[in-house]
């Protein structure tokens, strides 16, 4: 599932649509450091939950975490830094658990967020 983030703290390039395709397209080539965490309101035990940096609308890199307990706000932690090879290039943040039932990802902002910044 793509994560809709809808708030923006700061857009200082406008590079990240936070209304349509919830993308970032950073518009220039080079290094950036892209982090993200995806927590869920619930969980089932010992099933494994993942947060996914997208690249041009293919898996780029998966981060995993096996829960502990049904409490909510677990979510694994991603920090890449990345290859931007195009000026077109695109990053998105896909969530995913194995439960086998539908969940809910939080929307509390401490919980689940991304940050997307150019490094050269």
């Amino acid at each position: 599932t793509k994560v809709q983030f809808t708030t923006e703290i700061y857009d200082i390039s406008s590079t990240f649509d936070s209304s349509t395709n919830y993308r970032w397209t950073p518009a220039k080539v080079g290094i950036a450091n892209i982090s993200a965490r995806v927590a869920w309101t619930s969980a089932v035990d010992g099933v494994t939950i993942y947060t996914a940096i997208y690249k041009n609308g293919s898996l780029y890199r998966e981060s995993a975490l096996v829960t502990a307990g049904t409490q909510g706000n677990q979510g694994p932690h991603i920090s890449e830094d990345v290859q931007v090879s195009a000026i077109t290039d695109y990053f998105e943040i896909f969530a995913r658990q194995d439960s086998g039932g539908n969940k809910t990802i939080s929307g509390n902002t401490t919980q689940t967020y991304a940050s997307f910044k150019m490094l050269k």
